[in-house]
Order: structure tokens, then sequence, then C-alpha cells
């Protein structure tokens, strides 16, 4: 018997030919698309991975640890480490001057220690008087000093911190200095833990992991 071919209403032309007796051949299922990622969604928040991990800790695919924006008042944490080094910088400002007029007076070079400028002892009483708290807000009260010569030294203070940030101060070994010191720290504390957990035992109400239960 001839074989026919099967016409259907809005079929394509290329229709499949009837064949004999036998079971058809099953049809795969179609592939569903790809599922693209939703723009503008965070992935959940995840461990921090150990700091030998692929990522070094990090929390998103760029390797970089997310820090709430309202963690430190809307400030990124190094803009908040910049406004403490302003302060630490200050600080260092104060002792210079204090330091180059003991110097110009011969305190150091004679060996007298106690050898001061007029201006050398206003400023230690003013900074024994005021401590150092905000280093702007200080430097904005000794500007309207009613001593001509502490407003003068004040806008020496300015210059002397901003030349001591830009060119004297080692930030690439205050951050190695950092880290170093973190680590140290991190290890002394995870020892401690360590002994703490193995010196107590799991009856008197800590469990295998060192923590109360």
């Amino acid at each position: 018997m001839a074989s026919h071919v099967a016409v259907f209403r809005g079929a394509p032309a290329t229709a499949s030919l009837r064949q004999g007796p036998g079971p058809r051949p099953s049809r795969r299922p179609s592939p569903s698309p790809p599922l693209l990622p939703l723009r503008g969604r965070r992935r959940p928040s995840t461990w921090v991975r150990g700091a030998g991990g692929e990522r070094g800790g990090g929390t998103f695919d760029n390797g970089r640890m997310h820090v709430p924006a309202d963690a430190f008042g809307g400030m990124s944490p190094e803009y908040k480490a910049a406004g403490a080094l302003k302060n630490l910088f200050t600080m260092v400002a104060i002792r210079v001057v204090m330091a180059q007029e003991q110097e110009e007076q011969g305190g150091y070079a004679n060996g007298g220690g106690d050898a001061m400028t007029d201006t050398h002892r206003t400023l230690r009483d003013y900074l024994v008087e005021h401590p150092l708290r905000d280093g702007n807000a200080w430097l904005e009260q000794l500007m309207r000093h009613e001593d001509g010569n502490m407003r003068r030294t004040a806008l020496r203070l300015l210059e002397v911190r901003k030349a001591y940030a830009s060119g004297q101060f080692d930030f690439a070994d205050m951050h190695q200095l950092a880290v170093k010191e973190l680590t140290r720290d991190n290890d002394k504390l995870m020892a401690d833990y360590v002994a703490d957990s193995m010196s107590l035992s799991v009856g008197e109400g800590m469990g295998m992991d060192g923590l109360q239960q």
C-alpha cells in the first residue's frame, strides 16, 4: 500500500510521512530558555570566606566585602580612618612646633630640657587646658585666641600638619604594621580561645566547640 502524506491544517509544509506499525520516536522536549540574573538585586549574604580563599574573604564577585552604608554614619571605612589620621596629624604638628621652639631656645642642644620659648610654654599650657579631641575644632578655637602670637601659631600648625601628612607620614609602613599587628592579635586570640575550649569539659555546660550551651 502506498504511503500517504499526512496533511494537517496549519501544519508546516515539511510534515512527516506516516510510517507503518511500530513505536513512534519520542519527541525531545525543547530546551527552556536560560534564566538571566535580575539586575539591581544582590546575592544573599554569605559567610565571609577564609583569608586564604579564592576571593580573599570577599562576599561579592569582585572580592570586596560589603560594608553597609550606615555603618559609619554614611562614611566609608577609609573616610573614617582619614578623620582619625587628621586628628593624629594635628597632634603631631603640635609636638613638632613645640620641639622646634625648644630647639630654637637651645633646650636640646645644650641639654637643658626645661628651656623653652614663650610660644612653647603657651602652647603647652593651652594643650593642657584644652585637650585635643577634634583637630579642626581645636585649631579653630586657637585661631580665635586673644593672643596674636597664638593665632599665628595656629596658622603655623596648619602648614606643619599638611606638610607632614603629604610628605612625611609613611602610609605604606602604616599599612604593613596594621596588617602585621592585626594578624598577630588574631593568632593570639585564637590560641587563647582554643586553650580555653580544651580546658573545659562538656559536662561543665560547654559544647565541644567551647561555646556556652
